[in-house]
């Protein structure tokens, strides 16, 4: 129950970010430029994917005894004592996630990492405008807020870690995220766990996301 539990709010959460419309998320919220998405100047998410000295691994390395996890086009590293690839069957009506990782806990809620890609919606065109497009989706969706927000690169990729919270199923969750764009497609990598949880895995989903690949189509 518990793994399950877990596996369906991780995949709820992708309706937020997939479910909104067809392109009308193009800069409606009074966005002036992009570092100011979310409307904070002073951003107070301090992690910094550009800032090795924050984890134990340069971007791009794979520790050892991590495991590399696939998905449609890209891969993933973490590691393989602590992580597995979930074999749930995903809800049909749902947006399917390329990946769904779960990591190994007693707790009641399961730490999970999901990933979602989708094609770049209509009228849509670059990381800045998808990131504002899937902040109006999580608004309008209501279920999660957008906290905060920092433009970084995940190994060699461009793109934009965020932080959100919200509860589903009376479990209140906190959920990091690094949002990117590749060959025309926008990929999602969200890190959920519980809000009283999710600050002490920051720089481990850091060091997955360092390990980050695309593969040419």
């Amino acid at each position: 129950m518990k793994k399950a539990v877990s596996f369906l709010l991780a995949v709820s959460l992708l309706a937020a970010f997939t479910g909104c419309g067809d392109g009308g998320g193009n800069g409606q919220n009074g966005f002036n430029n992009a570092d100011d998405i979310l409307g904070i100047k002073n951003h107070s998410y301090e992690a910094d994917s550009d800032d090795s000295s924050n984890y134990s691994a340069e971007p791009g390395m794979i520790p050892r005894g991590w495991e590399t996890f696939y998905g449609d086009g890209f891969s993933i590293s973490a590691d393989g004592s602590l992580w597995e690839k979930s074999t749930e069957t995903v809800v049909a009506s749902l947006n399917s996630p390329d990946l769904i990782l779960m990591r190994a806990g007693t707790g009641s809620f399961r730490t999970n990492i999901n990933v979602i890609s989708t094609k770049l919606p209509k009228g849509i065109s670059g990381i800045d405008a998808y990131v504002r497009y899937s902040v109006d989706c999580a608004n309008e969706a209501g279920t999660y807020t957008y906290k905060d927000q920092k433009k970084g690169r995940a190994n060699e990729t461009e793109g934009y870690y965020m932080y959100l919270e919200g509860e589903m199923y009376n479990i209140s969750l906190g959920c990091y995220q690094f949002i990117c764009v590749s060959d025309n497609k926008a990929y999602v990598f969200t890190f959920t766990d519980t809000l009283e949880e999710i600050d002490k895995y920051e720089d481990e989903f850091h060091e997955i996301m360092d390990t980050l690949e695309f593969y040419g189509s």
